[in-house]
């Protein structure tokens, strides 16, 4: 364990992907890519494990930078909320997300970056809520977006709530106000081999290349590859390689900072006699 704790502390500092591995199986954990930034080749990319195991049957996940936490969505409707510890390996159940109507079937989750108590949840059927990290209540805040049936959220560092979704063609992705739930772009389109795989929650911004990591599939549901998405220019590239099978169970960049070391204590004041 102090092994493993040494290794990811070597990866502290810088951005890494991290990725839930084995949603399906009965080994879930949790790992991180040991190199910054997308994988912008078709080369494997290699993996630490930060949980050997996480043995929470995900709905969707989110990290929260201000906290330096994961967060985990599990469970029906709006379920349990777990806590994940990256630097030491550790989960907790916080509790039960209450303030929902009971039929939320929920797609993915999303925390704003240097926000410290809010995260987003998509809901297919139910829209979009805010539900308080330190209270575990839930708040709708609008309406679902009109066809999410597969779709994904997530924060650029900017704030802006984005919203890739596939269901019906063609493949898009939109702007979301967080305030009200309402779609604020046109939305830009995925080329036509690509599509969102809805089994799968994964859309991921990453701040390097200022762009999106969703996992895309050709039609016939078969040949599942990392897929992304350049902000600024619309540039769109897959990565066949890159990541394996289970690996792209779900994405989140995150930069986990190095722990600040305790003050030394100020020595006794010397007492003259």
């Amino acid at each position: 364990a102090c092994i493993a704790l040494l290794a990811l502390l070597s990866l502290t500092d810088a951005e890494r992907l991290f990725c839930y591995q084995g949603r399906f199986s009965g080994e879930p954990h949790m790992r991180c890519t040991d190199s910054n930034g997308l994988p912008l080749t078709s080369t494997a990319v290699a993996f630490s494990d930060v949980v050997p195991t996480l043995d929470i049957q995900m709905r969707c996940w989110a990290f929260n930078d201000e906290r330096q936490k994961f967060y985990v969505h599990a469970g029906g409707t709006f379920g349990n909320l777990y806590e994940v510890n990256p630097l030491a390996g550790t989960y907790i159940l916080i509790g039960s997300i209450t303030g929902g109507s009971g039929s939320e079937n929920v797609l993915d989750c999303a925390c704003a970056l240097n926000n410290d108590d809010t995260l987003w949840v998509l809901s297919q059927s139910e829209g979009l809520w805010k539900v308080s990290l330190s209270t575990l209540v839930a708040t709708k805040v609008g309406p679902a977006p009109a066809s999410t049936q597969d779709g994904g959220i997530t924060f650029d560092t900017a704030g802006t709530l984005w919203l890739f979704r596939s269901f019906p063609e063609p493949n898009q992705v939109f702007t979301l106000n967080p305030d009200t739930g309402v779609v604020t772009g046109t939305g830009t389109a995925m080329a036509p081999t690509f599509e969102f795989d809805g089994t799968f929650r994964t859309l991921a911004y990453d701040p390097l290349d200022d762009g999106m990591l969703f996992t895309g599939r050709t039609t016939g549901n078969v040949n599942r590859f990392p897929a992304s998405l350049a902000l600024a220019s619309g540039q769109q590239a897959e990565f066949p390689g890159a990541l394996q099978g289970n690996e792209m169970d779900a994405f989140v960049f995150a930069s986990i900072r190095s722990p600040s070391p305790s003050p030394s204590p100020s020595p006794s004041p010397t007492v003259r006699q």
